[in-house]
């Protein structure tokens, strides 16, 4: 099924705007991938998959049938967005239909943020778009709700999707995720109001449509959300396939206080350290190094919020004492993968620490994909070199 077009509406747009987690994610194909054989299929002849070419001639990448699929899927979008629409005042107004856009789900490390990137890139210059990862988009939703005051008789909800719309005809999602129904709600009504206003919507996520917030607390009021979602967006199954990130991941087996003092130059030291106004105790914390033990980061009181606002000061992270996750610390788990993700976007380095492989964490269960997901970006966390200190 090719990516088609959706009723008549009106999307709004503004400057061109490139969120905090724009740049290129695609790493896999960058740490050790091997060579695919000669048979394999390569790019189909269009535009985005010459950018694709083009953006990966100092690697021997050649997508597999999945990938190749998802491209021309992504193509057929790319040309139905040559349409330019027009400003209106309940926004934008496409010529005939306005597009379908795209979803791309699948197991990790297939390829799904690297395919969006080049996507993203491949909208003509000028065009008006923003990508941003999820956790990112949903601190500043929050924000924006709390913030802005609606014209008379005007719903709050349908202001924030119209100055959203402002700064993007295309809005790109990294790593689809609800993980509460608060947010889920607030979500639903944000996306019905943004599909009325033309905005066309791209995202990436591990779930399909018809499995997000699976098994989450009153699901039943974000199942009509879901069925707004398979209306305007076309699922694009990446399929069942090799996680080419974790070939050139080398195991975590260098002991925290060595590696902490490998990255400082000194010996780790108790100390008391601060977070978005909070004090913990943590087991080190020189030069932006973090050494914290997981009850302190991840079953406080923290969230997106407070994590974000502590990345600046990080430039690499020790998490020791990581338990066995299920049901029984679920709270704990999901502020786990949700860190994981924001050092990941930051590509902050990042070490876990537990007495058994931290692939037997969290074998089973509700959060069992969530965490998989996570494990391979910590993977890749775990070879990446320290930003420089700009204190």
């Amino acid at each position: 099924m090719m990516i088609g077009a959706r009723g008549k509406g009106n999307t709004r747009g503004g400057d061109k705007r490139q969120g905090r987690g724009a740049k290129s994610r695609g790493l896999w194909y960058r740490h050790g991938m091997p060579r695919p054989k000669a048979s394999t299929p390569r790019c189909p002849a269009s535009s985005l998959a010459a950018g694709v070419r083009t953006g990966l001639t100092a690697s021997p990448l050649i997508l597999d049938p999945a990938q190749q699929a998802a491209w021309g899927h992504l193509a057929a979008l790319q040309q139905a967005l040559a349409a330019r629409p027009v400003w209106s005042a309940t926004g934008w107004r496409y010529p005939s239909q306005v597009p379908q856009g795209a979803y791309l789900f699948g197991p990790v490390g297939r390829g799904k943020s690297m395919l969006m990137q080049q996507f993203f890139a491949s909208l003509p210059t000028g065009f008006k778009k923003r990508r941003v990862h999820f956790h990112e988009f949903m601190e500043e939703l929050h924000h924006r709700l709390h913030h802005t005051r609606p014209g008379p008789g005007a719903d709050l909800m349908a202001t924030v999707a119209l100055a959203l719309a402002a700064d993007a005809q295309v809005l790109c999602f990294d790593e689809f995720f609800v993980t509460n129904i608060a947010d889920a709600i607030l979500l639903g009504r944000l996306l019905e109001a943004l599909f009325r206003a033309g905005v066309v919507l791209c995202a990436t996520s591990n779930w399909p449509l018809a499995e997000l917030y699976q098994e989450g607390h009153n699901r039943g009021r974000f199942q009509p959300f879901i069925k707004i979602l398979q209306q305007h967006l076309t699922p694009i199954d990446l399929g069942q396939g090799q996680d080419y990130r974790t070939q050139a991941a080398p195991p975590a087996d260098c002991a925290p206080a060595t590696l902490f003092k490998t990255w400082t130059g000194q010996a780790a030291k108790a100390k008391t350290v601060s977070i978005a106004g909070q004090r913990f105790a943590a087991q080190g914390w020189a030069k932006g190094i973090l050494w914290a033990d997981f009850n302190t980061l991840c079953t406080q009181a923290l969230g997106r919020a407070e994590y974000l606002a502590c990345l600046p000061q990080w430039r690499g992270v020790m998490i020791t004492n990581v338990p066995s996750l299920g049901p029984h610390n679920a709270d704990a788990a999901l502020r786990l993968v949700v860190l994981i993700d924001l050092l990941y976007e930051a590509q902050t380095p990042l070490r876990l620490y537990a007495d058994q492989p931290l692939a037997n964490l969290c074998p089973t269960g509700p959060l069992a994909l969530a965490y998989a997901r996570a494990l391979s970006r910590v993977q890749q966390l775990q070879v990446l070199g320290l930003r420089r200190n700009t204190a």
